[in-house]
């Protein structure tokens, strides 16, 4: 029997539209469980955010968020890694996140559950390598038979697991960093 034309080796390895659309629904339901970046700043983290009033030439810097000048006599909100925005503009910024735009220190949340992760760099890995393999072995897809499906969400697999390696590099080297910034081997 001979192949349709188009296809490059055997064309069950290809995805059809009702596949596609299969595939696409089963990533958007499965991508909900995984949180996208950091939960927002608490409004008492917000509250208590110092205004400094720029009262020296020296002084004067550029809000990050909106990059306009703040001049003297104008008035910042300084975050505690000493970095100085507009006030309007970092708490409009700190609304959806919890991290300065300069840096990305991390302020506190009102989320529990990521403050009590935070204490524990190894639980966000292991969390976020549930939901991959939940995502992965779901009933849907051990069902599916179509092979490029497959190989779609091995690839996908490959592709996170690499990801989540450099994290956990990421965490070890930070670790080892201030391990030894602790013993005095490093400035």
């Amino acid at each position: 029997m001979l192949e349709p034309e188009g296809y490059i080796g055997n064309s069950k390895d290809y995805i059809d539209a009702t596949g596609y659309e299969e595939l696409s629904q089963n990533l958007v339901e499965s991508d909900k469980t995984v949180r996208r970046g950091t939960p927002p700043a608490s409004k008492s983290a917000i509250s208590t955010l110092p205004s400094v009033e720029i009262k020296l030439e020296r002084q004067v810097l550029n809000c990050a968020i909106c990059k306009d000048v703040v001049s003297i006599c104008e008035t910042t909100r300084k975050l505690p890694c000493g970095h100085g925005y507009y006030g309007d503009c970092i708490i409009i910024w700190l609304n959806p996140r919890n991290s300065c735009p300069m840096c990305r220190f991390e302020l506190p949340t009102d989320d529990s559950k990521y403050e009590e992760e935070k204490k524990d760099p190894c639980s966000l890995i292991s969390i976020s390598c549930q939901s991959i393999l939940h995502w992965f072995f779901s009933e849907h897809v051990l069902q599916c038979k179509c092979s490029s499906l497959w190989r779609y969400r091995i690839r996908h697999l490959q592709l996170l697991i690499r990801s989540l390696q450099s994290t956990v590099d990421d965490v070890i080297t930070k670790i080892w960093t201030f391990t030894e910034q602790d013993i005095g081997l490093h400035p």
